[in-house]
């Protein structure tokens, strides 16, 4: 599970830059294509070899249309080079194997993008399912593939190693333009500013989260309610001082889902500041926590 908060003010404008960043889990690797970080974070992002990784950007955007993640169906014929192959798949496909997780998002609020456009080994792909159809044939190895898709900047030369990334990889892609322009200033300067997105572990925006915190006002209350992209927004003033000994605690509920704390340890909450979030919840009961601590927390 992935968090990511977007802040400004305090420890100043934070410089987004699209990375890859690689890590094990299960066995198999994990690729997150992606502009935020976690506040305070600086890193060179590295694949399991300690090999630092780099995307390159540029402006191309490409046709939009459905597609979900599908589950790998082996053995399919591939498509002829420079030929595109529309996707005609609007659920996922299974084969009774263990369900796969390829996703492109986008890096804003982590809500599925639409009908992304590989291209690979000199093929244009539309969907997931189909780019999945045509790397399950290629031989073992590794792939540069671009990434577009209509309102997102394209992703160039990005590094997927067959068969190991096509499960458990993410790529995120960077909106042309915010649909909230989140985060912002607060329109009074004794306030803070809060907003952010919430999706489910596929990706998908989940709407009707109620987002509350002891610091909006003492007993805890229901502050906002994401809406049917799963954003939320509220303003509101600080009650408190919040540092790495008294932290500030989001909270995230939606029935039939698992609640979030979202713990903040550090001076995130101030008058005159703002912060994004992007969470994930996960299906189930029972509660989930993520600690986010500034740099100055030991």
């Amino acid at each position: 599970m992935k968090y990511h908060t977007y802040h400004k003010g305090f420890i100043g404008v934070g410089v987004i830059v699209a990375v890859v960043v690689a890590f094990v889990i299960g066995g198999g690797i994990v690729y997150y294509a992606t502009q935020p970080s976690a506040p305070g974070s600086n890193y060179m992002p590295t694949d399991q070899n300690g090999n630092v990784l780099s995307v390159t950007t540029d402006a191309n955007s490409a046709q939009s249309d459905t597609s979900t993640a599908i589950t790998v169906v082996p053995n399919q014929p591939s498509v002829n080079s420079g030929e595109t192959q529309s996707d005609t798949q609007n659920s996922p496909i299974s084969v009774g194997v263990s369900p796969q997780s390829f996703f492109v998002v986008n890096a804003e609020s982590g809500v599925n993008v639409v009908n992304p456009v590989f291209t690979v080994n000199g093929n244009t792909y539309q969907g997931i399912n189909n780019f999945l159809l045509y790397m399950n044939t290629v031989v073992p190895g590794t792939y540069s593939v671009n990434v577009s898709a209509s309102g997102y900047e394209s992703m160039t030369g990005i590094t997927i190693a067959v068969p190991a990334n096509l499960t458990d990889m993410v790529i995120n892609l960077e909106p042309v333009v915010s649909a909230h322009n989140c985060p912002r200033n607060p329109s009074n300067a004794n306030n803070f500013f809060l907003c952010g997105y919430v999706a489910d572990e596929n990706h998908n925006a989940l709407a009707g989260v109620q987002v509350s915190s002891s610091g909006f006002g003492g007993t805890p209350v229901v502050a906002a309610t994401t809406s049917a992209d799963g954003y939320y927004q509220v303003e509101f003033t600080p009650l408190q001082n919040n540092d790495c000994s008294n932290p500030f605690t989001i909270y995230y509920s939606t029935e039939n889902y698992k609640s979030l704390s979202y713990i903040l340890r550090g001076l995130y909450v101030y008058p005159g500041g703002d912060l994004s979030t992007r969470i994930q919840m996960n299906q189930g009961t029972g509660e989930d926590q993520e600690i986010v601590k500034h740099g100055m927390c030991s």
